[in-house]
């Protein structure tokens, strides 16, 4: 089976992700004459922007999802444990670096 290939939007978005995350692209886009650091600014700022849109979406979806769970099935104090710190990290982590839902 062919993977379908990510729409202009899609590449664009992961590109502009990539620039927030790597500084050395950031750098040598700065190199630009003129407009260099404005266009680093410009497109840093917009993956941000993507990767806080999906941490919002994850964690409104796990508010949703906990609402639902009764009371007494939640471990409150899991989250203090290093493994509980551990997996919420790593969720946020994916949450940002994942264009689905």
């Amino acid at each position: 089976m062919s993977e379908q290939q990510p729409s202009f939007k899609e590449s664009l978005n992961n590109s502009l992700e990539v620039i927030a995350e790597e500084p050395v692209l950031r750098a040598m886009l700065n190199l630009i004459p003129s407009v260099g650091g404005s266009l680093s600014e410009l497109m840093a700022g917009k993956g941000q922007r993507i990767m806080e849109e999906r941490r919002d979406n994850l964690l409104r979806i796990l508010a949703e999802h906990m609402e639902t769970i009764e009371t007494e099935a939640i471990r409150k104090d899991y989250f203090e444990t290093p493994e509980g710190f551990d997996l919420l990290i790593k969720a946020l982590d994916s949450s940002r670096r994942t264009r689905s839902e």
